[in-house]
């Protein structure tokens, strides 16, 4: 709900995630004395783009092994913070040892118009000790190269 509020109200040019995380220990004070049931799991970054970014599409990694601890229901997220151009998503998958296990494709943006979230849901049907994960991810920068955001692990069910 407090995710939703800034990205949606909050000018390109004020937004800033650091700040935001600060302020949502008020919020979460706030709620919980009104007795709103809210998701208290704490975001993960996991990597960031920045310019300049391909305009042709190229597919990034992201190295999510210390966050596996168990199977089921992994949600990634692209948040844009600068730059005059826009972040296009075509799909997102998860590897396991290198291998795709599951994709989740549909075309996402990321950019200073658009005020949704892009979030990818991939599944894990179960962990296997040792094993590497990785988020692997097709993205191409809207109208030119100059783009710049974080990629987070929103949640984990």
């Amino acid at each position: 709900l407090c995710a939703m509020a800034e990205t949606t109200w909050t000018p390109a040019a004020m937004k800033n995630y650091a700040d935001f995380t600060q302020r949502l220990t008020t919020h979460q004070q706030r709620l919980a004395q009104m007795g709103v049931n809210y998701d208290r799991t704490n975001a993960v970054q996991i990597g960031t783009w920045a310019a300049p970014v391909s305009t042709s599409g190229v597919t990034v990694n992201y190295d999510i092994t210390p966050y596996v601890i168990s199977a089921g229901e992994i949600d990634v997220s692209f948040y844009y913070t600068s730059g005059a151009n826009g972040l296009d998503i075509q799909w997102t998958a998860l590897l396991e040892n290198g291998v795709e296990i599951d994709r989740d494709s549909f075309a996402g943006f990321a950019g200073s118009t658009y005020t949704a979230l892009p979030v990818y849901v991939v599944h894990l049907a179960a962990v296997k000790p040792g094993a590497t994960y990785t988020i692997r991810a097709s993205v191409a920068g809207r109208g030119g190269t100059g783009s710049a955001g974080t990629v987070y692990l929103t949640n984990w069910n």
